[in-house]
């Protein structure tokens, strides 16, 4: 009896209402009206102002004789659960023979289009830090970026983010742009590029760097990063990545010692503990540079370095706590290791 109750509520919930319970008719006025309506409907805007709305309950197919809503003037239409009619990627191309810079896109197509003339007719594009909107019978696109407060991509994307507005903001051409859903046929189009003042060569160069880090420290879970990371700490996380990459000669260190246990006549190990944050993650390295040493004046030497070590690399989420006994276990495990034929000079304060 409880199952026939369900089944029997749930038809007379459905029946005569499968294709809807109203019908509703509008009218705008004028062309930027008619604009803002198909920007509302691919989610630009949030509201488009009516000149007429009427609307007219229905069952079974039948209209009501009486309107259920009639009004001529202050409607307003949202569409506020707008979802997108497909998702996929697109890629842009320097030109066809390159792999390009992927990005995952969702893609919104006004209902309105078959009811406006060609040239309002209007699709969108959304990424995670740009928008595009195309205009399929005119040729005509336009794209804005953002890669303000709150917007975080994972670190290569980011780089690839980068290198698409370095194209786009510094060639004459026209960059490739192709795109693939499920449930739409392939689409391929071109987008100007005008010349911009805009400069991300240092927040590049950082952005490589660190993406070598990741492969350095062989991270192979997700690192995101903001553009205010890369700018703020773009100086360390290069100076980081050079570590594995510079030369003995290239590294100038003086240091001054108290006391009489320092003997300059041996060779010297310096040990230095060198971290920077890498967008949602600390990385750094305990670092020993070898070399001997000569006087500058009283109680202070230069060293003159032959070979770099990296003793130990740290992996931290940005807010893991990596604990300073753990870190001077380690760093008194390296002076261990020295202390017998070296004099060992450490960079780092145990009382901190």
């Amino acid at each position: 009896m409880a199952e026939y109750i369900s089944n029997k509520k749930r038809h007379l919930e459905s029946t005569g209402y499968e294709n809807g319970f109203a019908q509703i008719t509008f009218t705008t006025e004028g062309e930027e009206n008619l604009k803002t309506l198909i920007d509302m409907s691919i989610g630009i805007e949030t509201e488009v102002e009516l000149s007429k709305v009427r609307g007219v309950d229905t069952r079974f197919g039948i209209l009501s004789r009486m309107p259920s809503l009639d009004a001529d003037r202050g409607a307003k239409l949202s569409m506020p659960n707008l979802t997108p009619k497909a998702e996929g990627k697109i890629r842009f191309r320097k030109d066809k023979l390159s792999s390009g810079f992927p990005f995952d896109v969702k893609v919104y197509i006004s209902p309105f289009n078959d009811m406006v003339p060609d040239e309002l007719k209007k699709m969108r594009i959304e990424g995670e830090f740009f928008d595009l909107k195309l205009y399929p019978y005119t040729g005509a696109a336009t794209y804005s970026f953002s890669f303000g407060e709150g917007i975080r991509l994972e670190l290569r994307k980011f780089r690839d983010a980068i290198q698409l507005l370095n194209l786009l903001s510094s060639s004459g051409n026209k960059v490739a742009a192709e795109l693939v859903t499920d449930e739409l046929p392939k689409l391929e189009f071109s987008v100007g590029c005008k010349d911009q003042e805009f400069d991300f060569s240092d927040q590049l160069k950082a952005l490589n760097s660190a993406a070598r880090l990741l492969s350095e420290f062989d991270i192979t879970e997700l690192v995101d990063i903001s553009f205010d990371e890369v700018t703020k700490y773009q100086t360390q996380i290069c100076q980081l990545e050079g570590i594995f990459t510079s030369s003995p000669g290239l590294f100038r260190i003086e240091f001054g010692v108290e006391g009489g246990d320092y003997d300059s006549q041996k060779e010297t190990i310096c040990i230095f503990l060198i971290t920077s944050p890498v967008g949602s993650h600390i990385l750094g390295v305990i670092l020993s540079v070898i070399g001997s040493v000569e006087s500058i004046d009283s109680g202070r030497f230069r060293l003159i370095p032959k070979d770099i070590v990296v003793e130990q690399k740290i992996v931290s989420e940005k807010d893991g706590i990596i604990s300073n006994e753990d870190l001077i276990a380690a760093i008194e495990s390296i002076e261990h290791k020295y202390n017998s034929e070296y004099s060992v000079v450490t960079f780092f304060d145990k009382k901190c």
